[in-house]
């Protein structure tokens, strides 16, 4: 259950800026080993102007890091409930490695319609398609090669699976049901990451509660990871993220799962770069590998954004 609001002075304010002239109010929280990332983002909210909220705790639960502790003040849903307690608003959740790098014009709009929740939904997005940075050993020793790492080829407007470094939260009796019910869930399942936990608990609202919810979905730009190197980022997320390898994974019970891919309809997306194809960044050129040796294809002429 989420705690109650006077059992959660551990979040202690580190910085803030607010002048009330907003519907919503940027919060964040982070360990003493991620002050640097933490100092980053509050000098790019200052920047365009938002008024902000950023805390520091002495560890977070294990299910936002392996190596963080199983109390339950310290997960993202509790840390979220209380700032919305504390400060009455809509609240725009940043894990604090992001970076704002623009104008939020849809999180403005968003949280003058009331909504109750959003969030990257990779279910909602016409092309996932993911690229990592490689070495490889070829005749050709470039920098900057990118090569396709992974994707999602399901759609569903209903189903989430959701990538939870930006999160938009209002404040409605709908959010704060999903609020307590992921939870729980997170609480059911030690060392699991909150993510899933938050797939499962939307996923099966319709199942337990049969909501009414106001939601909608990030664009990839509002929480852009370092793979997605086609889209120019509003919100970054410039590191690419932890891969998962120990992933305690949850538990599906009583014929409810974590996601119902009966639900969802497969798609084939056109991938700026299919799987036997490398980019490489300082030219923009493609090539195929062929017995070791690299063959052009084509040049990319769309706008390409990695981080140095």
């Amino acid at each position: 259950m989420l705690l109650p609001f006077r059992e959660v002075d551990e979040f202690r304010l580190y910085k803030s800026r607010i002048n009330n002239n907003s519907d919503f109010l940027i919060v964040g929280f982070f360990t003493i080993n991620y002050k640097e990332e933490a100092d980053r983002l509050i000098a790019s909210i200052i920047k365009f102007e938002y008024d902000f909220s950023i805390f520091i705790t002495p560890t977070v639960h294990n299910s936002i890091s392996p190596k963080g502790s199983n109390n339950p003040t310290y997960t993202k849903p509790n840390f979220i409930n209380f700032c919305q307690n504390l400060f009455k608003k809509n609240v725009l959740y940043l894990d604090c490695d992001v970076v704002l790098c623009n104008q939020l014009d849809l999180i403005i709009e968003k949280s003058k319609e009331k909504y109750d929740f959003g969030f990257l939904n990779w279910l909602a997005i016409d092309d996932t398609s993911a690229f990592s940075s490689v070495q490889m050993g070829i005749e050709n020793n470039y920098k900057n090669i990118f090569k396709y790492s992974h994707s999602i080829d399901y759609i569903s407007n209903d189903q989430l699976i959701v990538s939870g470094a930006v999160q938009y939260w209002g404040k409605s009796d709908n959010s704060k049901k999903l609020l307590e019910k992921w939870q729980n869930k997170i609480l059911e399942n030690e060392g699991t990451p909150d993510d899933h936990c938050l797939d499962f608990s939307f996923n099966n609202l319709d199942v337990e509660n049969n909501l009414d919810i106001k939601k909608f979905w990030l664009p990839k730009s509002y929480a852009r990871y370092a793979w997605w190197i086609f889209d120019k980022p509003i919100i970054n997320h410039p590191q690419f993220p932890y891969n998962g390898s120990s992933v305690v994974q949850i538990k599906e019970e009583h014929g409810m799962k974590r996601f119902y891919v009966e639900k969802m309809t497969l798609k084939k997306p056109k991938r700026m770069l299919n799987e036997n194809e490398i980019l490489n960044y300082d030219d923009k050129k493609v090539y195929s590998i062929r017995d070791g040796s690299l063959v052009f294809e084509r040049v990319i002429d769309s706008p390409l954004w990695i981080n140095s």
